[in-house]
């Protein structure tokens, strides 16, 4: 036994978490996607990570996504990606 230091135990959690989705919530589900916004003056990347919808952390995802490091301005007129639907 591996006790608490087992790496199998926190993937097993995980894989035990699935479930197969009711017909009614595969239906209901619609896929992310990313688009393209422009920036304009004033933008911060923490107003564009408010347009993202259906993410956990946006502000973290917006700066992954775009490449920008934590404290970075935002260009107006250059275009940056976010998730929508």
């Amino acid at each position: 036994s591996r006790g608490a230091s087992d790496p199998e135990r926190p993937m097993r959690a995980l894989l035990d978490s699935f479930r197969t989705l009711s017909p009614a919530e595969a239906q209901a589900t619609r896929p992310l996607q990313i688009r393209l916004v422009t920036a304009s003056a004033g933008d911060t990347a923490a107003g564009m990570a408010q347009r993202m919808v259906g993410v956990e952390r946006p502000q973290e995802l917006f700066q992954v996504l775009n490449g920008l490091d934590r404290n970075a301005a935002l260009a107006p007129g250059q275009r940056y990606k976010i998730v929508a639907e």
